[in-house]
Formats: structure tokens, sequence, C-alpha cells
């Protein structure tokens, strides 16, 4: 049996389904994010704080993961590339020997070029070729060959002792990289991607710990920010209450608001991660250390700092938000500021 009730108009007695009268109207999703959106350009400092709290946690969370992955990545890379390299070198140098005959018709300038690049003075020995060319220019198509060897020679070299000193630099930060052979293959990765596993357990505790209260304390600025939002609120919570705005709709407004919030300050977190950390890579080693860096890895890192900012920013406004909702608009409007 439909319930009904009565009411009176200039027409006379009017029967009503009581369901129609409950009926509120509820705002689209999309005026709330237009809401909110002008809520945090009006509140733009305290929005600033806000995100402020979460682009430090980000931040420093992003610079952490970024710095154990490239770390872990040239524990493992540079001693298979160095063996690569190295390999790569002593075919070279087998091929100058084969040529070098044609350096000079004179014993004492071909030993000196074979006694340098018996000892690795790869820069000398060029230098030998290089005065033999000048003072003989009619020779340079005989050592044409010698000296395509030599320039790969000398590209070689420098990439040689460029890996060298990384992993000088490596073990003076207390990280231990090992030799493998210079067959550069399958095993030589795995010794060296398991030497950098065991070397970064104990880091890595650390890491996670000081990681962990770095969120701690951005979700309690967090929630601390939104509570103040709520707080100095009251009225306006109470007006758009007393407007007919539902709970559900005042619950939608903060989240959206934190949301925002969150998004903006996690994406400026990890830029500035990304950029601070592997800006000190480069400056301690130099921009070819850019090369070691997995970009898959990488790239998961950097959506994971992305999901945890902005979950990190809409937990701590579920309580705020639960609050605000709550609240009675008759209390909301009486409230003195």
């Amino acid at each position: 049996m439909r319930d009904t009730t009565h009411t009176s108009s200039r027409r006379g007695l009017i029967e009503t389904d009581s369901a129609t009268i409950g009926r509120q109207i509820q705002l689209p999703l999309s005026k709330a994010v237009e809401i909110s959106y002008k809520s945090v350009k009006i509140r733009l400092w305290r929005s600033l704080i806000t995100a402020s709290g979460i682009v430090l946690a980000i931040t420093f969370l992003m610079a952490t993961l970024t710095s154990s992955t490239t770390t872990a990545a040239m524990k493992a890379g540079i001693p298979v590339r160095l063996a690569a390299v190295k390999k790569k070198q002593g075919e070279l140098k087998l091929a100058a020997r084969e040529k070098a005959p044609t350096v000079s018709k004179d014993a004492p300038t071909l030993k000196r070029f074979l006694d340098n690049l018996q000892s690795d003075e790869i820069k000398l020995a060029a230098n030998v070729l290089e005065g033999e060319m000048k003072d003989h220019p009619e020779r340079s198509g005989d050592v044409a060959d010698l000296k395509s060897v030599m320039d790969q020679l000398l590209v070689t070299s420098a990439e040689l002792e460029k890996l060298n000193k990384m992993r000088l630099e490596m073990i003076k930060r207390g990280e231990s990289v090992p030799v493998v052979d210079e067959s550069g293959g399958k095993e030589s990765a795995a010794v060296a991607a398991n030497v950098a596993d065991k070397d970064q357990e104990d880091a890595k505790s650390r890491e996670n710990w000081l990681i962990f209260l770095a969120l701690g304390v951005a979700f309690v600025g967090i929630m601390n920010s939104m509570l103040m939002s709520v707080t100095e609120r009251f009225r306006e919570i109470g007006t758009m209450k007393c407007l007919g705005a539902l709970d559900m709709f005042i619950l939608k407004l903060f989240l959206i608001e934190s949301s925002m919030m969150g998004l903006i300050g996690t994406s400026c977190g990890v830029l500035l991660g990304l950029v601070m950390s592997l800006g000190k890579f480069c400056w301690d080693f130099d921009s070819s250390v850019l090369s070691f860096v997995p970009g898959g890895d990488l790239g998961s890192r950097v959506l994971f700092a992305l999901f945890v900012g902005t979950a990190l920013a809409l937990s701590g406004a579920v309580l705020p938000a639960i609050i605000a909702a709550r609240m009675e608009p008759v209390a909301a409007m009486r409230v003195d500021q």
C-alpha cells in the first residue's frame, strides 16, 4: 500500500507520494571536482603547505629508489662491460701487432711502437704512428689499416679508463664491484648480480626504515592540514548542507581536493627525486653513468612513487572528510569565526 501525504494548495487537496518528497538531487562528480579545484585555488598557500609535505616525502622516496636502482645496476653492469671492453681491446691489440711492420722500416721505431703497445701505452704508440706519418707522408696508404685499428684502440682505451674510474669510485663508496673474466657472458653477469644483491640487503633495511619515517611524517602533516581546513570551513560546509548537499557530496569534495594536492605534490616530488639522484651520480662520475640506468626498473619505481604519494594524500584526508560529512548544518552555522 502506497504511503501518501496530503498538502494544501490553491487548487485544493493534493495527494503526493512521500518518496517523491524525500527525493534529493545529487550533484554530478564533475561539479564536485570543479568546487574542489576552486577551493584549492582560494586556499593556495594552505594547499602549498600541504603539498610541500608530500613533495619532500616523495622526493626522498624517489631519490632513494633511484639511487638504489642505479647503484645495483652499476655494480652488476660495470664488471660485465669491463670484461667486454678488455676483450675487444685484446683483439684490437692483436690486429695492431699483425700490422705493426708497416709502421716504419726503422727497427728502433718499430720496437718503440711494439713496446708501447705491449705496456698498454696506446696513446704513445699512436703518437709514434702519427710521427711516422708526418715524416713520411708518402707511406700514408701503407699504414691506413693500422691507423684505423689504432683509432679504435684509443676509443676502447678511453672507455676502459672511464670504467675503471667508475669501479674505483664505487669501491670508495664501500660497494664491492667484482672482477669477472673477459668472456663477458651470462655467467659473468650472474656473478656480478649476486654480489650486488648480497651487498644491497643491509642497505635496503636502513633505507626502508627511513622511507617509512618520512612517509609517516607526511601522512600526519596531511591529516593535520586537512583537519584545519575542515575547522576553518564550518560555515561553508553548513551553508552547503542547508542548500541540500548530501553527506556523500561533502565527502567527495574533501577527498577530491586532497587527491589533487597529492597528485601535484607527488609529481613534483618524483621529478625532484629523479633529478637530484641522477644529477648526483652524473656529478660523481659523468654523464655516461646514465647508460647503466635501467629504464624499465626506474619506470616502475616512478609509478610506485606516484601511487604511494597519491594514496598517502587520499588516506590522510579520509578522517577529516568523514568529520566534515557528518557535521550537523545547524551546529556548523552556529560556529563563530
